[in-house]
Parts: structure tokens; C-alpha cells; sequence
């Protein structure tokens, strides 16, 4: 998995709880057509007893497909079992920059089943310190955004709604009563958790006024990265953040639009000072 890039090319999260509708007859891949009964049969018994320990490896994607290639190969026909085993030989994945935050296989299996079961959780859930609260909540959906999977939840004693770390939180038993399903603002899961996890890992902040209509800039950035409002018809309102006033400021030029900037000040010292250097840098007019 990826770290969330944060303009303009951040990538939507992987959505889980929900039923995914099933093929019919004469549905499935191309590859599924080629299977004899026996391989099939094989592949939904391999598939059944490797769910929950597929589920534990969500952190690595990539060599998680690898081997389920490695799987499929043995029920494949020759003819698609040499193309298996070609990507196997010619793809290299490159290693993480940090080691990803351990995700346990049934923690993530509880929180799936409580989303579709639309049963309420009580779990005990640590801060950065390790010290730990009691949330009861209604389970929404379970997204899996840059190297982490977040648990987006009705939290009961806050009427309000929550983003959970996965990693962070440590189910208690039994489950609680079931609930009636709410309404997520906005309605997508994974935009919810990239606003709410980019916006809480800022340390800066700003409001910018672009010179150009709303819909042009929400064309150019990810909902990831902040919102668009808009002021009239030619103006709007970005907000927006980053790490550092460095990498906000080559947000900005990336939009290609002409803009005003009065906050924070350590970004506005920083776009002036670029300023200055981009005006010595080139040849005067002549």
C-alpha cells in the first residue's frame, strides 16, 4: 500500500463491509471460463480456507496478489498458468519506506461482520499516549487509506460520526443490540476518511481564494486534500493544508491559477521569499 499522496494525486481507499453482487452463469473472468468443474471446485475450497488469512496480510498488496497467483496456478491450464508464472518472475516489488502498523486478521473480520450484521461494538480504543476509552459505536464501513485501515463509525455517547485507526482498537465481547443504518454525510466512505485523516495530519493550514470558478478547481485536486468553496461565479475558496509550508506552496503553483494567500503567515513569508528567487532567476524584459 501506498502513504497518501497529498495533492493532486491521492488515491481514493478500498471500501469493506458492504455485499459485492455475485456473477451469475456465464459470468467471471475470461480466465474462469477455462477452469474445469474440478478446478473450480478446488478454487472455491482454496478461496474459503484462505479468507481470513488473506484478511491479515492487508498491508501488502502487492505480495498478497502474488500469492494468490502462486494459488490459482495450480488449477489453472497450462496455456494461463506459463502467463502466471511469467508475472510472478518479471515483477519486483519495491520495500516500504516504514513498516506498516500491524492489522490483526480478527479484529478487522469483527469489524466487517458488525458493518454488514449492522450490530453496535463496544471496543477499547488507545490514543498516541496508549491510553485507552470505551467508544460504543454503530459500525459504518471499514476503508483501507495509504498504509492504514480505518473503521468509520456512528460514535453513540458523541452523536457524532467517528474515524477509528483499526490498528488501535481492541474489541470486547459480546457484540451489542443491532441498528437501524444511518446516513454518512456525503455518502462515500473513503472521501470522508481522507478528508478527516489528511486534514488531522496538517500542521499547517490554509484558506486560499483562487481567481477561478469552484468547478475548475475541484477538477483539479482530490477531496483528500481539502475543500472548494465558492465565493461567485470567477472566485472560490480552497482550503487546504500540508506538512510544510515547502510542499503547500508547490501545491499551489500545481493548480496554475492565479490566487491571494493572507494565512498562516510562515506560508506567506515562504511564497514571497519563492517570489524573489523565481524573479533573479530569470532574464529581465526587454
Amino acid at each position: 500500500m501506498r502513504r497518501p499522496v497529498p495533492y493532486p494525486h491521492a488515491e481514493a481507499g478500498v471500501l469493506v463491509g458492504e455485499e459485492q453482487p455475485q456473477g451469475g452463469e456465464g459470468g467471471g473472468s475470461q480466465c474462469g471460463g477455462a477452469l474445469s468443474q474440478g478446478g473450480r471446485y478446488a478454487l472455491r475450497q482454496a478461496e474459503s480456507r484462505e479468507n481470513e488469512a488473506d484478511v491479515a496480510c492487508c498491508h501488502d498488496e502487492e505480495e498478497d496478489a502474488l500469492r494468490a497467483l502462486a494459488k490459482l496456478e495450480q488449477v489453472l491450464p497450462s496455456r494461463l498458468r506459463r502467463r502466471v508464472r511469467a508475472l510472478q518472475a518479471y515483477t519486483v516489488t519495491v520495500p516500504a519506506d516504514r513498516p506498516a502498523p500491524a492489522v490483526s486478521a480478527e479484529v478487522l473480520t469483527t469489524l466487517v461482520s458488525a458493518c454488514r450484521d449492522r450490530e453496535r461494538l463496544r471496543f477499547d480504543y488507545l490514543d498516541h499516549g496508549g491510553s485507552s476509552t470505551l467508544r460504543i459505536v454503530e459500525p459504518y464501513r471499514a476503508v483501507n487509506w495509504g498504509r492504514r485501515w480505518y473503521l468509520v463509525a456512528w460514535d453513540v455517547e458523541r452523536e457524532d460520526w467517528r474515524t477509528f485507526r483499526v490498528d488501535r482498537i481492541r474489541p470486547r465481547t459480546p457484540a451489542g443490540p443491532r441498528f437501524a443504518p444511518r446516513e454518512l454525510p456525503g455518502g462515500d466512505a473513503a472521501s470522508y476518511v481522507a478528508r478527516r485523516v489528511s486534514g488531522a495530519a496538517w500542521r499547517y493550514h490554509a484558506r486560499v481564494e483562487v481567481h477561478a470558478p469552484a468547478a475548475a478547481v475541484i477538477e483539479r485536486i482530490n477531496p483528500a486534500v481539502g475543500s472548494v468553496e465558492a465565493v461567485d461565479a470567477s472566485r472560490c475558496l480552497l482550503t487546504t493544508g500540508a506538512d510544510t509550508v515547502q510542499s503547500l506552496a508547490v501545491h499551489l503553483g500545481m493548480l496554475d491559477l492565479d490566487f491571494d494567500v493572507t494565512e498562516p503567515p510562515e506560508l506567506v513569508a515562504h511564497l514571497r521569499r519563492l517570489a524573489s528567487r523565481y524573479t533573479r532567476s530569470t532574464p529581465p524584459d526587454h
